[in-house]
């Protein structure tokens, strides 16, 4: 982002020392075709300004500093989206191991489930028999 920012200053100095040339040596002309510059003189400047070889660098500079910036910042958010990924792993094998111990317990549950009834059993025989 640094760079990009350098980038852009470097484009505004280049282009406000061409302004400034330009007004010291067409003076006059910038005082009698004011109304040109505002009603197509001005892309005619920034078509010559932007011809400049200096200019154009900069231009070309800017634009691959600022395609990395996206590139960069694509890869961030894939480099999040991994790292969510694997925490919801992570999260999703805790939850197997808990159904798992749910299970064993539910088994355990059961056994005990069927004592109580083999005691009942017995305890209605005793009645029964008494």
């Amino acid at each position: 982002m640094v760079k990009i920012m350098v980038e852009v200053l470097s484009i505004l100095s280049i282009a406000t020392k061409e302004i400034t040339q330009s007004r010291a040596s067409e003076s006059d002309y910038w005082q009698y075709k004011s109304s040109t510059l505002t009603c197509g003189g001005l892309g005619k400047y920034a078509k010559k300004l932007i011809g400049r070889t200096d200019i154009g660098d900069a231009l070309g500079r800017l634009d691959r500093l600022v395609q990395d910036e996206g590139l960069m910042a694509g890869a961030q958010g894939l480099k999040a989206t991994h790292e969510v990924d694997d925490k919801v792993q992570a999260i999703e094998g805790a939850l197997h191991a808990v159904d798992d111990n749910v299970k064993s317990v539910e088994g355990k549950v059961q056994g005990v489930d069927d004592r109580v009834r083999d005691v009942d059993d017995k305890i209605g025989l005793i009645i029964d028999g008494v």
